[in-house]
């Protein structure tokens, strides 16, 4: 028997259901990032959860830390609603904002790209267009989402994020660069692919941060599951200098 959630799911359709079934097993590297960061006092005062799907990680964190503020930024409809009911259910509106738009290296619009209509589904990516009616995505750069919805609240805390947005990770990345010049962001648990992976870690080597190998070691890491299927996806996290 699986172990139970410590959040409540609307688990009616099939992939809220897997997602809810496979929590602890999937991305176990993700559950020991959220605890070690924020489990005991921690001067950690928001996470943004970029590409949140139905919020799983969202409430997790929550959980794990009732005072610390979540960004949970979701672009694709149905995905999005799902993801806002998940949070009344739990009773999680005041301490997480939800945002149906795309984060990337620049603001403005575009179009979203491979989304699966399946509730819960993954894999859609935004393209980026300058106008048109095809240009139906609100996009954000990071630095204006923290502009316009964190800082402007003059909290002095730091920021974690975590990217898995199937591909884009590396516009979202350079979305948050004065975020990262400024010292805003500690840490940042990213999903990596062959075509971005060496300009994701030469990004992150530029800014001084360095890779925590230690989450490698977790048990059932996601990535040693993916490598036996031939999945060429990677969790890696970052850090910077001073933790």
């Amino acid at each position: 028997m699986s172990k139970q959630i410590p959040f409540l799911l609307d688990t009616t359709s099939e992939i809220p259901k897997f997602r809810a079934e496979t929590f602890w097993t999937k991305e176990p590297e993700t559950i020991h990032w959220i605890d070690r960061n924020l489990s005991e006092s921690t001067d950690i005062g928001l996470l943004i959860d970029v590409g949140a799907n139905i919020g799983i990680y969202s409430l997790y964190a929550a959980t794990v830390n009732n005072s610390v503020s979540v960004f949970s930024v979701e672009p694709v409809p149905d995905t999005y609603r799902e993801l806002n009911a998940n949070i009344e259910l739990n009773k999680k509106t005041n301490q997480i904002s939800t945002f149906m738009v795309a984060l990337s290296y620049e603001s403005g619009s575009g179009t979203l790209k491979n989304v699966d209509p399946r509730l819960g589904s993954s894999g859609a990516q935004i393209q980026i267009v300058a106008s048109g009616d095809n240009a139906s995505t609100k996009v954000l750069s990071g630095d204006r989402l923290l502009k316009d919805e964190w800082k402007k609240r003059d909290h002095g805390k730091k920021v974690m994020i975590k990217i898995d947005t199937d591909g884009n990770e590396l516009d979202v990345l350079n979305g948050f660069i004065e975020a990262f010049r400024d010292g805003s962001i500690v840490t940042v648990l990213v999903e990596t692919h062959p075509n971005n992976r060496n300009e994701i870690e030469s990004f992150f080597r530029s800014l001084d941060f360095r890779e925590d190998e230690s989450y490698l070691s977790v048990e059932g890491h996601s990535n040693y599951r993916r490598e036996a299927k031939g999945n060429g996806e990677r969790t890696k996290v970052y850090v910077c200098p001073m933790v």
